[in-house]
């Protein structure tokens, strides 16, 4: 998985990241968010009351991006204040040397939506960007730095590579186009109808605890994957509740939480906090496996 890859560099080179990815939940989504995510991005957007599902989450998908998204507060919510990121394009094992060549962009983002009303745009400012290549991690940078900080760096084993500002840029914006992508699948997740289904691995939790020195590596980690009500309810071979049961109460159908503008466009609109439910059994253990429906942060 790219994000074992991502731990590895940054054991070697980058252990300012290690807190970070300490804390990270990984979400797995096996689709190409080009060809999968709503084609109209107001169907999956609640701008002012974005949220991340946990404080540090990292999104896997079928490209060979990774993308790590954080919040910088507490409880932060809405698209006002700004967040962290980390993209990380993996290499491709190749013969060909030019193919092998990973790169890690950091910063932080905000979005606000398009004039237009139909999706969001994305600013940022970098804070770093690291090439990898044949085991090396080299810092690219826009001007040259002082001899005394290259060897500090090389104490690291980073090295120094200067580029033009217009060349940078290029690959800022692409950075930036992976993490709004990101921020996209993550709207996407949070649709109300949209469950967490955590998964966790008993016997290999027990392997670790108490060793703390490396970075928990995702094979020991609960993964996340976003899922239909009916989805969990196969995978986990729980009952299907009956709809004629559904219909006799308003309260009994399942939901994330989230948030709800009432009285939009009048003096008294306001936005309340609608309650996660799910009905019946939400977790299950299989094999050496636990699975649980997540309801809310």
């Amino acid at each position: 998985m790219l994000f074992d890859k991502l731990c590895g560099i940054c054991e070697k080179s980058l252990p300012f990241l290690k807190p970070i990815l300490d804390n990270t939940k990984i979400f797995y989504w096996p689709y190409d968010p080009k060809e999968d995510l709503p084609k109209d991005k107001r169907s999956c957007m609640d701008i002012d009351h974005f949220f991340l599902p946990y404080k540090v989450v990292a999104i896997q998908d079928a490209t060979i991006v990774l993308n790590v998204l954080y919040d910088l507060y507490d409880d932060q919510i809405g698209i006002n204040q700004p967040r962290g990121f980390i993209d990380f394009q993996a290499g491709i094992d190749s013969k060909n040397d030019s193919e092998n060549l990973s790169s890690i962009c950091m910063g932080t983002f905000t979005i606000k939506e398009k004039e237009d009303k139909n999706g969001c745009s994305i600013n940022g400012s970098i804070i770093a960007f690291y090439y990898v290549f044949r085991n090396k991690i080299i810092q690219i940078v826009q001007k040259d730095v002082p001899d005394d900080f290259k060897d500090f760096l090389k104490t690291q084993n980073i090295f120094v590579k200067v580029i033009p500002s217009s060349q940078f840029e290029v690959f800022a914006h692409e950075a930036l186009k992976n993490t709004m992508c990101a921020v996209e699948e993550m709207m996407y997740f949070n649709k109300p109808n949209n469950f967490i289904l955590e998964e966790r691995n008993i016997k290999l939790e027990d392997k670790i605890k108490g060793k703390n020195k490396k970075i928990v590596r995702s094979g020991y980690r609960p993964i996340y994957t976003i899922m239909k009500v009916e989805e969990i309810r196969k995978k986990l071979d729980l009952s299907v509740i009956d709809e004629a049961d559904k219909r006799n109460s308003p309260i009994p159908h399942e939901r994330r939480g989230h948030w709800r503008v009432i009285h939009r466009s009048t003096e008294n609109e306001r936005s309340i906090k609608i309650r996660a439910c799910w009905v019946g059994q939400s977790e299950k253990v299989i094999g050496n496996k636990i699975y649980k429906v997540v309801l809310d942060r």
